[in-house]
């Protein structure tokens, strides 16, 4: 089950909504890692199990982790709830894989290790920069976490997550992928080795009226190492689509105002376009700007680029914060799940 790409979503409605109206085709081009947020009902488990349900191909892999800080301050809370949501979606034959990582706590392993044990869909191994820091016994710790709960190197995907950094951080970033891969013997015999970032900034920096382009500096990372002849695994790429790892969480119901924009990824950077916060009509005229420029993929390329050509073009609703959410992050799905199905990695040179 060799993976494509790997874009982490957080489970929340606009990254879910962005999910369920991929294509087939884009679908399939992808495979998911979702965070699981927090929920303080069982009724708003249940609302986000329905929707990743809605949103995703049950013969398809689908990654499931929990987010950091929500199993950091609520340990008890987040694993029964991973439990839950993890036994609902095997029950109805999703193929799911948890993901879990060598420093979690003891309660989270004991729930990853009975999925594990229940289904034949292996496991995700998610490495963060803590994990590689001694690099010399990072191939041990992780043969020993494997052999723990009695899985194959083969039925384990690998993820070195370098989460956000700053684009002249880039060559950092390369050398030290190189490196942590390099170190690790065994790395062909791995399912899949993926490594996931990002360099999308965490607020807007766009002023308002205005056009701001920036790199993607993680794919252009990604790029140069699966071109290195020198790497002994070319990894698959993961990303954080256009949803920065770590936001406030914005009750919209309070009457916060947030600026209508779109963030629009194209093949090596991305378009930030953003008007003021006065109204949220003004996202037709955001709409208006975008369909104007060459880099607009068309309204029928995506879902996404279909709603900012009707919402240019027509008297369609101009949405809510939510959905600006989910027409970016729908259109950056597509578009990177073509450049890397056109682009697949391998197990070695």
């Amino acid at each position: 089950m060799p993976y494509n790409y790997v874009p982490i979503l957080k489970a929340k409605e606009g990254e879910l909504i962005a999910l369920r109206h991929l294509s087939p085709q884009a679908k399939s081009n992808l495979t998911p890692l979702i965070e699981l947020q927090p929920r303080k009902t069982s009724e708003l488990l249940e609302r986000t199990i329905t929707q990743i349900k809605k949103g995703w191909i049950p013969t398809l892999p689908l990654l499931i982790d929990v987010d950091r800080n929500y199993l950091t301050n609520s340990t008890v809370s987040a694993t029964d709830n991973l439990r839950n949501l993890l036994t609902e979606l095997s029950e109805q034959d999703f193929k799911v894989i948890p993901v879990s990582g060598l420093r979690r706590p003891a309660r989270f392993n004991s729930v990853v290790s009975d999925v594990v044990g229940e289904n034949d869909n292996g496991i995700c191994i998610r490495l963060q920069s803590l994990d590689w820091q001694d690099v010399s016994s990072l191939e041990n710790r992780l043969r020993n976490y494997v052999q723990g709960i009695s899985l194959q190197l083969s039925q384990v995907d690998l993820v070195f997550d370098y989460e956000p950094f700053l684009p002249s951080h880039l060559g950092t970033i390369i050398t030290s992928a190189i490196t942590t891969i390099s170190s690790i013997g065994s790395i062909s015999q791995y399912r899949n080795v993926i490594i996931a970032a990002t360099a999308f900034p965490s607020q807007s920096i766009a002023q308002p009226y205005t056009i701001y382009r920036f790199p993607r500096s993680e794919f252009q990372a990604w790029t140069t190492l699966v071109s290195n002849p020198n790497i002994q695994r070319r990894p698959v790429f993961g990303d954080y689509t256009t949803v920065h790892p770590v936001l406030p969480d914005i009750d919209y119901t309070m009457g916060i105002k947030v600026a209508p924009k779109v963030k629009y990824a194209t093949d090596s950077e991305w378009l930030c376009l953003r008007w003021d916060a006065s109204d949220y009509a003004n996202f037709r005229s955001v709409c208006n700007t975008l369909v104007a420029l060459p880099e607009f993929s068309g309204g029928a390329y995506s879902w996404g680029d279909g709603r900012i050509a009707q919402c240019a073009t027509t008297g369609t609703h101009t949405g809510s914060p939510r959905e600006w959410v989910s027409i970016s992050v729908n259109h950056h799905l597509t578009l990177v799940a073509t450049q890397c199905a056109s682009r697949p990695s391998g197990r070695g040179n």
